[in-house]
């Protein structure tokens, strides 16, 4: 009698089974880092694994043979779709990331959002990476996001970042262990732009080239700028066949130290307005705790094209033999604006900032972290903004609510006292806090109690609540701010 062959209990490269303890390890991330996302203002939203190919590619990938830009994406054709064409076979693919399907999300959705919409989400994607298994990298892992859509408020860009740094501590990092960069994306393409290098493959390569410079250092980059270099396997990679001239001007700018050495650099337009944007990024993250560990880098690109303006990433520090601090070659977590992504659904505009964190990387680094966070539901409190020239004083009371875990953020977009209300009612949150010039010379701040402004008079029935229903807005001092929220908040 024939015995069956046995097969191998094994799995594809870049795929891996999950024990227990890694799980209770990765849920208690996971939970700590949903819980920041909510503290923030988040909203949780959840989209489909699967999508269709063209919805999810990259613009500027090689095309294969059918005619779809790929690039490390899983796809298949699934027959007929009725809901595209009914005789035309369908091209599915599994998501590669969130950003992409979140694009699609708002396309469809946009008119049913609160606007500026503050979203979060977690979930699985799939990529075909050409080397996985190495430094936290799959073919299929958990990415954690968070956007803000709707809004090109650089506030909104700040918040961010602040985010970044703030969840990494919430994951028990100390501020000797991380490092977030930032810098934006208009000082590149201006760049570029004044070196005549137009072709947008051309570009691409650049950009993701000068992404490198923190692991192949000078000399790599600049093979990769010129001809080409082999890598350690041997393997030729191709490269951007810039001129002398043009790969030395990067050069400059990639090892620029400060502003007045980028001034001298460029004198494009886009450029210059890069620069006031970071100035003016860096006031709003000086006002934050997180300000020393967040330092501009120009060396920092990000490989996704689609980014327009500000872009950030988090590294991980460490410690070599002698006691030297270097940082390890690959993120942890990033974002960036970008402020087209929907425009393959819309001529609509609908600009968005989001961070992403890789959850396989950050439980390399974890290994250790036991502890578990209970987590509560709650729509935020919203600061309404009078004036603009307020806002250290409304990051004063963000940072009152947010260091007792109370749900809170500052309104980001471009509407007026009653759009700002009325985004405050479609978030169901609990209270408005109103602080004007009025307020500021009083050093008071209005309380506008959501919850019971929004009782019936059906819904009264003793003289309490009648009484409760005609102090729906209180004054109160500043100092007293934190116990009157949590009055409020009691019942919620």
């Amino acid at each position: 009698m024939k015995k069956n062959k046995k097969l191998k209990p094994s799995l594809p490269s870049g795929f891996k089974d999950t024990d227990n303890k890694e799980l209770v390890l990765r849920d208690s991330l996971i939970e700590i880092i949903k819980r920041n996302f909510q503290l923030y203002g988040f909203e949780q939203i959840d989209t489909s694994s699967f999508e269709f190919l063209e919805n999810v590619v990259d613009y500027n990938n090689n095309e294969n043979k059918e005619g779809f830009p790929i690039n490390d994406i899983f796809y298949f054709q699934s027959g007929t779709d009725s809901l595209v064409n009914k005789n035309e076979i369908s091209t599915i693919a599994l998501r590669p990331d969130l950003t992409k399907s979140l694009a699609r999300y708002i396309a469809k959705n946009y008119i049913n959002l609160s606007k500026p919409f503050k979203r979060f989400q977690i979930g699985t994607v799939w990529r075909d990476e050409l080397k996985p298994n190495t430094k936290g990298k799959y073919r299929e892992f958990i990415q954690i996001d968070s956007d803000i859509v709707g809004t090109k408020n650089i506030n909104a860009d700040a918040d961010m970042v602040v985010l970044l740094a703030d969840t990494l501590e919430k994951c028990q990092l100390n501020k000797d262990e991380y490092i977030v960069k930032f810098s934006n994306r208009k000082l590149v393409l201006g760049l570029l732009n004044s070196l005549d290098i137009n072709n947008d493959e051309i570009r691409l390569n650049v950009i993701r080239t000068c992404d490198k410079y923190l692991r192949l250092g000078k000399a790599g980059i600049i093979d990769l700028l010129g001809a080409g270099r082999k890598d350690i396997s041997g393997q030729f990679a191709a490269g951007c066949n810039l001129k002398e001239n043009q790969t030395k001007k990067i050069l400059e700018f990639l090892e620029s130290k400060n502003f007045s050495d980028l001034e001298k650099i460029c004198k494009d337009s886009l450029f210059k307005e890069g620069i006031r944007e970071l100035k003016d990024l860096i006031k709003l993250i000086n006002l934050s705790s997180y300000s020393e560990r967040i330092i501009f880098t120009p060396s920092l690109m990000r490989g996704n094209e689609y980014y327009t303006s500000t872009i950030f990433e988090a590294n991980l520090l460490t410690k070599t033999k002698k006691g030297e601090t270097i940082e390890l070659e690959y993120a942890i977590g990033g974002g960036g604006r970008y402020d087209r992504l929907v425009e393959k659904y819309t001529e609509d505009s609908y600009p968005g900032v989001g961070v992403s964190i890789g959850l396989s990387r950050v439980l390399l680094y974890f290994s250790q972290l036991k502890k578990k966070l209970k987590i509560k539901n709650k729509s935020p409190i919203v600061i309404c903004v009078f004036d603009k020239n307020l806002m250290p004083d409304y990051k004063k009371m963000l940072d009152i609510l947010r260091s007792e875990n109370i749900n809170s953020e500052i309104y980001y977009g471009d509407g007026n006292i009653k759009s700002q209300m009325k985004y405050a009612d479609w978030r169901n949150s609990p209270a408005c806090l109103l602080y004007g010039e009025n307020e500021a010379k009083a050093k008071t701040v209005t309380i506008k109690n959501l919850i019971e402004g929004k009782k019936s008079s059906e819904e009264i029935k003793t003289r309490e609540e009648w009484k409760k229903k005609e102090s729906v807005q209180i004054s109160v001092k500043i100092e007293n701010l934190l116990d009157e929220i949590k009055k409020l908040l009691k019942n919620y």
